[in-house]
């Protein structure tokens, strides 16, 4: 899956609507990420207030990072620990804003709100430790439950590009599930759509109920995204999903070749 000079990275990808970028909302994400160990970033990166490059930094990162989200002209903000070639301790926070962000807020109301993604990733080794394992999962939910998105998943980073691929979508659109990933959530607007009974009972191997959405895993831990089992598991959910005609999913029915 990897070629041997990639490092195999796991991947959590919140999309979450956010038209005001206050600082307040980088203050409880910074704060989540420091309760469960990923705030002691050894290097930052946030557009011009950066000078444009990763800059080294223990003291301010904080301020840095929450003065980011509400600045303008920054629509890019990653932070990292560690060594990406060094596969047992390597961690990066990837938050990417919509360029929106510098529109007027009556502008965006008489057309649309366009959502943002925060991502944290974390290498296979880091996460072989059980309290590290727990500390990351159990950011992941909380962020879903202070961030309240209406879509995100956790897979391998590799894996994520090959069910885009097999689903012949390139990108993430809002108004369709493309594609089943190990951990998945399903915030309030696929849920009114969707009926939330129906996916409060998907045959999932675990389902939990998380502020107005619900968020289902394929198997007991991540380390199996690519398993036969989960395998099966994904083509089941994606059968159960599909059962609803207007749950559709991209490539169904398309001749091969096309």
């Amino acid at each position: 899956m990897y070629a041997e000079y990639e490092t195999p990275i796991f991947k959590t990808s919140l999309f979450y609507y956010d038209a005001e970028y206050d600082i307040s909302t980088a203050e409880t994400v910074f704060e989540t990420l420091d309760r469960y160990g990923m705030s002691d970033a050894e290097k930052i990166y946030a557009d011009r207030l950066t000078k444009n490059r990763f800059i080294s930094t223990k003291n301010n990162i904080k301020s840095i990072f929450t003065k980011a989200y509400a600045e303008k002209d920054v629509y890019v903000i990653d932070m990292a620990n560690g060594d990406g070639r060094k596969i047992t301790e390597f961690w990066q926070i990837d938050w990417r804003l919509t360029y929106y962000k510098e529109s007027k807020k009556d502008d965006l109301k008489s057309t649309f709100i366009p959502w943002n993604v925060l991502s944290i990733c974390s290498t296979y080794g880091r996460l072989r430790e059980k309290s590290t394992y727990d500390a990351y999962m159990s950011c992941a939910l909380e962020l879903i439950q202070k961030l309240d998105p209406f879509y995100a998943k956790i897979d391998d980073v590799d894996n994520c590009v090959g069910l885009m691929d097999k689903a012949r979508e390139k990108h993430f659109v809002p108004d369709k599930i493309q594609c089943i990933y190990w951990g998945n959530y399903f915030g309030k607007q696929y849920c009114d759509k969707f009926k939330e009974d129906y996916i409060a009972n998907i045959p999932a191997y675990s389902v939990k109920k998380i502020g107005d959405g619900v968020f289902f895993t394929l198997s007991e831990s991540i380390f199996d995204f690519n398993s036969p089992e989960t395998k099966a598991m994904r083509r089941k959910l994606k059968k159960y999903l599909s059962a609803r005609r207007f749950f559709i999913f991209p490539g169904r029915g398309r001749r091969k070749g096309r």
